[in-house]
Parts: structure tokens; C-alpha cells; sequence
């Protein structure tokens, strides 16, 4: 049992104590108040003497202390105020004006004179101590943020790697839209999304998607998921995705349903709690679009800006895909002015046949004819001769008309 020294024994002791001490009696005044104290707080030992400590200090008679501190005048076990939930039992401050961080510990002691349970308050200045302890605490925070951002450049580099290897490897851009999405969708932590090209109808700008996630919610859009994915083409640009279109500069909307610039979902079609998109270029030239959505927590500016390695590789594919899709043009468009010339060819062929089938027709007949009418000619000729002779010698011609 904790008992009082003679005054003049503990008194000296406590004062030299480079802690804040003071005694409480039952009845809450205050019958030490040492050395240390005073020159915490300002205030004296006389002045503090046989004071109700609540007057001073008002907020020591709310519940959250005296529910502690009565039992120790039972005898009751220790009890500590730790600075991280009361950061001053005694509100004072430094010269400066910086507060003093407290750490206060109280036990119960017997009074053999009074023959009754006092509370000994010790108060500990720990401020230096928790000082060190919140900057050891941003070096830490700092340090796991350093790492944290590490990983996520890590895991972008990667990302944008792995997309382009892809398409290097295979050579297919449909499949290499689907991994760039699959990567987008992890690193920004969204739900689903899509990738697509910008084309111009009418000098306007649309959408045709390369990559979107399946998020068919009935037999309906199952279908037509299966029909036309992944080439989806998207005209309205009164919806949030248009306004990308229309500006070419991102948009972020962590509350759709209320936003302005929203068109609305058809029925049935899954929530929508927050919305990312991104413009793609190449250069100065605005070829791609790329959506997220439903980022727990939304999506905010600084996200954006760490994306913008993996929307420049984007870039090169969307670009990658437009010079192939103007080989295929051309090569389409020589294919057909080449077929055009082969009917040219054709054409001009069978009139040139035609003319010379006709000449030759002609020739032969009129050779023909003319060869008849000299042989008629002959013919007549030499009748007319074998009558005259007939007439001239007919025994001859008989004989050597019927040889034996």
C-alpha cells in the first residue's frame, strides 16, 4: 500500500522531478503542486493549494476523467490518459506557443494522517517523443506511398509492355484491344469499359469500338453482343462519352446519375456510379477513345495523369489500326481498278473479234460466188464447143463419146 512520506521527505523529492506532480484529495482540491508545475502552467504552488482543481481546469470534472479518477480515492487501480486520446490533462504550452503533449498517469496513495485515498498525478511531457513518433510516421507514410506509386509504375510499364508485345507477336489488333482493356480495367480498379477509334460522319465525330466489356443484361443485348462485338458504333454525343468527343479532353463524372452531361442508361442496363474518359492521340491528332467505370471511390485528375503512358501506347495501336485499315482501302481500291481494267481488256477484246468474225464471213462467200460464175462461165464455153464439133464430125464424137 502506497503511503505518504513525512512532507518535508517527498516534497523535496517530487519538486526536483522533471515531471508535472500534484495530489488531489477526496474532496478534489489540490494538496500538492510541485515545482515542475509551475513552471508548465504559470501558476503557483500557493495559488494552487487547497484549490477544488476544477475551478482552473473545468474539463477534469466531466465524466470522462472523474469516472476514472473517483475510484482511486477507494483505493482503485492505476489509471493513464494517453496523449493519443488526451493529448493535455493540464492544458499548457510551450514558450513558443507549441502545446505541451501530455502522458499523465494516476494511482491511488494513502494519507496515514488523514487516514484516507489521495490521487498521485504524475504528468509526462512527451511532446519531443511524439513529435519523433508523427515524423517517424510520415517517413513511413511517405515511404509506402513511394512504394505503392513504384508498384504502380511497375505494374503500368508492364501493362504497356505486355499490349505491346501483343501486337508485335500476333499481329491482331482485335486481340490486343482486349488485353490494352483487360490492363485498364485492373490498373484503374473499374468494373468494365471500352476502347474504340474516332471516325467522322458528316463532320462528326463518333464511336466505333475495338474492345468493350459484355455487360448484355438481357436476351436482347446478349444478342446483339454476339453480332457485333466487338464493333460497336456510337453516334449520341449528349451522354458523357460524347462530351470527350465533342472537347477531346477527358471527363470525370463520380456522380452520373446527377451530372449534367449524362444521356441516361436504357432499362435494365447495370449501375453506373462513376465514369472515366479518356481522349487518345497520336501527336496532335485526336484517333482514339478509351471509358471506365464504377472506380470504388471515383476517379480524380491525378489518376489521369498517371495513365497517360498507357494512353500514348494506345495511341500507337489506334494509329496502327487506321494504317492498316487504309492499306486494306488501297489495296481494295487497286484490286477493283485493276478488275475494272481486265473488263476494259475484255470488252475491247470481244468488239475486235466481232469486227474481224464479220470479215472473214464476207470474204469467203464472195470467192465463192465469183468462183461459180467463172466455172458457169467455162462450163457454157465449152458446151458450145462440143456442139460445133458435133456438127462437124459426128462419128468421131460418138466413137469418142463411147469408148469400147
Amino acid at each position: 500500500m502506497a503511503q505518504l512520506e513525512p512532507a518535508n521527505a517527498w516534497a523535496e523529492i517530487l519538486d526536483h522531478l522533471p515531471q508535472g506532480v500534484l495530489i488531489l484529495r477526496e474532496d478534489w482540491t489540490v494538496s500538492y503542486w510541485n515545482h515542475c508545475l509551475e513552471e508548465w502552467t504559470g501558476i503557483s504552488k500557493p495559488e494552487m493549494l487547497g484549490q477544488p482543481i476544477g475551478h482552473l481546469y473545468p474539463h477534469l470534472t466531466t465524466s470522462k476523467y472523474t469516472t476514472r479518477l473517483e475510484p482511486l480515492f477507494q483505493g482503485g487501480p492505476p489509471t493513464t490518459f494517453a496523449s493519443q486520446f488526451h493529448g493535455q490533462f493540464l492544458p499548457c504550452a510551450y514558450p513558443n506557443g507549441q502545446p505541451r503533449i501530455q502522458h499523465t498517469t494516476a494511482k491511488s496513495i494513502w494519507n496515514e494522517a488523514t487516514q484516507s485515498w489521495h490521487a498521485l498525478i504524475i504528468i509526462h511531457d512527451v511532446t519531443n517523443l511524439a513529435r519523433q513518433v508523427q515524423a517517424s510516421e510520415l517517413l513511413r507514410k511517405k515511404a509506402n506511398e513511394e512504394m505503392a506509386e513504384r508498384k504502380k509504375q511497375a505494374t503500368l510499364l508492364s501493362a504497356i509492355q505486355h499490349i505491346e508485345s501483343t501486337y508485335i507477336d500476333t499481329n491482331n489488333l482485335h486481340g490486343t484491344f482486349d488485353v490494352a482493356l483487360s490492363h485498364l480495367l485492373h490498373i484503374t480498379e473499374s468494373t468494365y469499359g471500352f476502347i474504340g477509334e474516332v471516325r467522322y460522319r458528316d463532320g462528326l465525330p463518333y464511336l466505333k469500338t475495338q474492345a468493350i466489356t459484355n455487360i448484355a443484361w438481357n436476351q436482347e443485348t446478349r444478342d446483339l453482343y454476339d453480332r457485333l462485338a466487338p464493333e460497336f458504333e456510337f453516334f449520341n454525343l449528349s451522354t458523357l462519352f460524347g462530351q470527350v468527343l465533342k472537347t477531346g479532353a477527358h471527363v470525370i463524372a463520380n456522380d452520373p446519375a446527377t451530372d449534367p452531361r449524362r444521356g441516361g442508361l436504357p432499362e435494365g442496363h447495370p449501375p453506373l456510379t462513376a465514369f472515366l474518359g479518356l481522349p487518345i492521340y497520336y501527336g496532335n491528332s485526336f484517333i482514339g477513345m478509351a471509358g471506365v467505370a464504377n472506380r470504388p471511390g471515383g476517379y480524380h485528375n491525378t489518376l489521369v495523369e498517371n495513365l497517360q503512358p498507357l494512353v500514348a501506347s494506345l495511341g500507337r495501336i489506334i494509329r496502327s489500326l487506321k494504317i492498316e485499315q487504309e492499306r486494306t482501302a488501297t489495296q481494295q481500291a487497286l484490286q477493283e481498278s485493276e478488275t475494272r481494267l481486265e473488263l476494259a481488256i475484255v470488252d475491247r477484246a470481244d468488239e475486235d473479234v466481232g469486227v474481224g468474225d464479220a470479215t472473214a464471213a464476207q470474204v469467203p462467200d464472195d470467192h465463192v460466188r465469183r468462183r461459180d460464175v467463172a466455172a458457169v462461165e467455162v462450163a457454157e464455153e465449152n458446151v458450145d464447143s462440143a456442139d460445133v464439133a458435133a456438127v462437124d464430125r459426128p462419128s468421131q464424137q460418138v466413137d469418142g463419146a463411147h469408148p469400147a
